[in-house]
């Protein structure tokens, strides 16, 4: 590296959003390079799609003839590609589970409560054989299930990714693309002069003959996730569009999470929780599994090689004396002694062996993130390195590759990364940040509440499904000549945006906030409203449930929830 490389566009990191990001940018004729602090593969999570994340990587691969995209957009191709492992993603699936040791006290139905009122004997004897029949009740009736399809069809399902071999499989093609790749690399400084960014790297490893070096670029991206390297060397050079406003954050959670070998006899599970199979509209455990507690949720992402992504996200207040300089063994003992809460679901991990990574469990006490810099001239963010809220409703992946589709796309219309367009682009991601957070944060004010936690979510599922019926309605569009008024009327509400679109899950709409507001009004009661939370919910919906969503009569199992995915 004795000459000074320059290239078009620099990318910090090298996950499935940067480097999607770097194989169009290449196809559009920018030459492109990738800075990845680790190196491939590497564990990672961030591993759950969504019927968003599916449509870009399908459009963006036909658009620019990248059929290493398209084959990603859904599980029925992903899982043909060679050294590629993913999961089956049809939908989301949510069961609830009481806590053996408060019976439904969660839920408001606890017995016990009266005992202490009582001096005789005999009535202690009674509560407490109440008590001990309502732990019993709870933890043997059947657990409330809630399913909500992105899919029709197992064919045309989403996928879990399991990042470590799919984004290695990424700059793999990159590299074969004429992308450069350098890993184990990090900037250690960054100056901007006429235009140009000089950059001085460190490199480590053992193919590092020269350990520094320089490297110069047009434009920088930063999608380096939680390190945030750009925000770090520049935060003294950031103009004041450039840096978000920050808000009290409204979700508050950490999560403590690995991937283990599991083998799961499904129709077993299930007629131990005496679940009526023939009520489903599709599988539950070929989804994003939500398992469900009064104090947060379990997640459960199924890969096809029989390993399992699992991790526990609970309040911040609600890990104890387990802090982020604990050690595995304690990280281990506090996941097993939360399992050991919920029979059924101790029975159904209490066994699972940690794969990765090899150190022990992850954990972040607070995972909520607010970057200090989103941008300036020349340079922006992606989501990832911008923030992050929680992993509920799988927005990671989505929110991220809808930016890159956002820069692609203007690029595809003629408009220039001025800065106008980078103010513009980082205004807009504090709003959609700030729309997860609101969303994400309406079903931890549920308490496990079954109907509770429906209610909070049918304001996730509407906003996605209006993006993805609006990218529905675009891309068919073109192939119609735009004779779709309602086509052709979204194209005129958004021709002075750069991109020609929505934000992600419709931040850009204020009638839209105002009902996200108004959701988060109504969930803060202690009890729910007369009628109940789900007809409550659907009035503040409106005109934007379109797929009958927030319907008590379907009892928490949905058939038809999905925008065209062709």
């Amino acid at each position: 590296m004795s000459a000074k490389p320059c290239y078009d566009v620099i990318l910090l990191g090298s996950g499935l959003p940067a480097t999607v990001l770097a194989l169009c940018l290449q196809r559009l004729g920018y030459r492109c390079c990738l800075l990845e602090a680790q190196a491939h593969p590497r564990f990672t999570i961030g591993e759950s799609s969504t019927p968003i994340a599916d449509q870009i990587l399908l459009d963006l691969g036909r658009d620019l003839q990248l059929p290493e995209l398209w084959r990603l957009g859904r599980w029925a191709t992903a899982r043909q590609i060679p050294s590629v492992t993913v999961g089956c993603k049809q939908g989301f699936s949510y069961c609830f589970h009481a806590n053996s040791a408060h019976g439904d006290s969660a839920h408001g139905n606890s017995a016990s409560g009266q005992a202490g009122l009582h001096d005789s004997g005999q009535t202690n004897a009674r509560a407490n054989a109440a008590s001990n029949d309502s732990i019993t009740q709870a933890c043997l009736s059947p657990p409330s299930l809630l399913l909500v399809p992105a899919s029709p069809t197992r064919a045309a399902a989403d996928s879990h990714f399991l990042r470590s071999q799919v984004d290695h499989y990424l700059v793999r093609c990159a590299v074969a693309r004429g992308i450069t790749l350098l890993e184990q690399t990090r900037i250690s400084q960054a100056q901007r002069d006429a235009g140009l960014w000089q950059l001085t790297v460190r490199r480590a490893g053992p193919t590092a003959h020269e350990p520094t070096a320089e490297l110069s670029a047009r434009f920088l991206i930063d999608a380096s996730g939680p390190a945030g390297a750009l925000a770090q060397l520049l935060t003294d050079e950031v103009p004041a569009w450039g840096r978000p406003t920050p808000w009290s954050f409204a979700t508050d959670s950490g999560s403590l999470y690995g991937h283990f070998a599991l083998d799961v006899d499904w129709p077993s599970v299930w007629d131990d929780w005496q679940q009526d199979t023939q009520r489903f509209s599709f599988a539950p455990q070929d989804a994003a599994l939500h398992q469900v507690t009064e104090d947060g949720w379990l997640w459960h992402l199924a890969f096809d090689n029989g390993l399992v992504s699992l991790g526990w996200v609970l309040p911040s207040h609600a890990w104890g004396q387990l802090t982020a300089e604990s050690s595995a063994d304690q990280r281990w003992e506090f996941w097993r002694q939360k399992l050991r809460r919920y029979p059924r679901l101790w029975k159904l991990y209490g066994q699972a062996r940690l794969v990765a990574p090899a150190a022990g469990l992850s954990f972040l006490p607070r995972q909520q993130r607010l970057s200090s810099a989103w941008g300036g001239p020349g340079w922006l963010v992606l989501p990832s390195a911008a923030g992050f809220i929680d992993p509920l409703h799988s927005t990671g992946l989505a929110h991220s590759l809808f930016s890159v589709h956002k820069i692609v796309r203007t690029l595809q219309r003629g408009r220039a990364w001025d800065d106008e367009f980078v103010q513009d682009y980082t205004r807009r991601l504090r709003q959609e940040v700030w729309c997860v957070d609101q969303l994400v944060a309406l079903a931890y004010r549920s308490g496990g509440d079954p109907q509770k936690w429906e209610a909070a979510t049918m304001l996730y599922f509407a906003a996605a499904i209006a993006c993805e019926e609006w990218r529905d309605r675009s891309r068919r569009a073109p192939a119609q000549g735009r004779s779709d008024v309602e086509s052709a009327a979204d194209s005129a509400a958004y021709a002075h945006v750069p991109w020609g679109g929505p934000d992600f899950l419709m931040a850009d709409r204020t009638d839209w906030l105002e009902r996200v507001v108004r959701g988060g009004q109504l969930l803060r009661r202690a009890t729910p409203p007369p009628g109940g939370w789900l007809p409550a919910m659907a009035q503040i919906l409106g005109p934007w449930n379109t797929v009958g969503l927030c319907d008590p009569q379907l009892g928490g199992i949905y058939h038809y929830t999905v925008a065209n995915k062709s």
